[in-house]
Parts: C-alpha cells; sequence; structure tokens
C-alpha cells in the first residue's frame, strides 16, 4: 500500500483515486476480452481528461498482499429520466443517481490469479457501494445505474451477481431514446435502488 491515500478497502484489497503516481499502471492495464476495448482505451487515454472536465472520478483497485491492480472503475453523477405514467406521454421524473461509467478486471490479474472467482461482485460490494453510500450521505442518491454492453452474458452477470434490473422493453427504448452514454454501442440500460 505504498504511501497511497486510501478511499475504501476490504479485508483484501484497497481502493485509490488515480493519480499521476499511478500512471505506468494505467498505461498497462489491459481488459480481459476484446468487447470491453472501449474500457481499455477509457483508462488509458481519456481518464485524466474527464478528470480534469470533471466528468468521471476514477478509481484503482489493489491487492493489499501484493500492491498488484485488479481494477478499475469510475463514477459520475446524473440523473435518471422515469416515464411519467400518469400524464402526456413526454412528460418523466427524473431521479438522482450515480452510473458506474466504467468497471473492469485487470487483464494481468485475471491470468496471475485464474482460479479466483467472483472478484468482480467483492469490489462492488465491498469498495464500490460503501463509496456511493458515503456519497449518498452527502447528497441524494436514489439508484446505481450502468450502461451496459449488449453481450448477453455480461446483462446476465450484471442482473444475478451483481442484481441490476432491466427496465421492461417499451420503457427501455424510451430511455435510450432520451439519455445514453457518450461510447454509446446499444448498450442497455440496467439499474438497482439504494
Amino acid at each position: 500500500m505504498r504511501n497511497r491515500k486510501i478511499v475504501a478497502e476490504s479485508k483484501h484489497l484497497y481502493c485509490t483515486h488515480i493519480s499521476d503516481n499511478d500512471i505506468e499502471p494505467i498505461m498497462n492495464f489491459r481488459v480481459i476480452k476484446e468487447e470491453g476495448s472501449g474500457v481499455e482505451k477509457f483508462i488509458n487515454y481519456y481518464s485524466f481528461i474527464h478528470e480534469d472536465e470533471l466528468l468521471d472520478r476514477s478509481y484503482l483497485v489493489w491487492m493489499k498482499e501484493t500492491d498488484e491492480l485488479v481494477a478499475f472503475f469510475s463514477l459520475r453523477a446524473g440523473f435518471v429520466a422515469r416515464n411519467n405514467m400518469y400524464e402526456h406521454e413526454d412528460s418523466f421524473d427524473s431521479l438522482p443517481g450515480i452510473e458506474i461509467s466504467n468497471f473492469a478486471i485487470n487483464k494481468a490479474f485475471r491470468e496471475k490469479y485464474p482460479t479466483t472467482k467472483g472478484i468482480g461482485k467483492v469490489i462492488f460490494e465491498s469498495i464500490i457501494k460503501p463509496i456511493i453510500k458515503q456519497a449518498s450521505e452527502i447528497v441524494g442518491i436514489r439508484m446505481i445505474y450502468i450502461f451496459a454492453l449488449p453481450i448477453e452474458k455480461l446483462i446476465g452477470y450484471y442482473n444475478d451477481k451483481l442484481e441490476f434490473s432491466r427496465l421492461h422493453e417499451i420503457e427501455e427504448e424510451k430511455m435510450h431514446n432520451r439519455i445514453r452514454p457518450e461510447y454509446d454501442k446499444d448498450c442497455i440500460f440496467m439499474y438497482q435502488r439504494i
């Protein structure tokens, strides 16, 4: 835990906000699957730009025992425009939320520890959710949401393991027409209430 300011921690992991001291591990970060190359490109080339422009706050998750980089994630404040079923079709209610705008496990970690299972869930439950809970004590936050790549296995993982839900098909389409991420590739909106 080389002189890093710890934002959150669990028994075996600790989390830090990205800093200039982390440029080498950030540039060496690789995702496991090619479909996640957008996240890899983000961390390698855009994470500091988004920090400077106050678009995202990005974090690194490290293994306590070895100081190896385990994962990367970004959070941003936002709102979700929920369809108002009782009024004109174009009206909607907005709910405050936190978007997990990026989340990936480091390929080097996965290759070195191939039998480690469930690390994404551990990070979500013991690192990400406590950070969001702390933020919710300062500002109103009703939900955590993501825009998942349209890969059934990934959507199933978010649903089954991390307990995110999808909207009904018609609501999902309307939501996608109103809000979607800059990097949209037919991403699927998923959420969970706090």
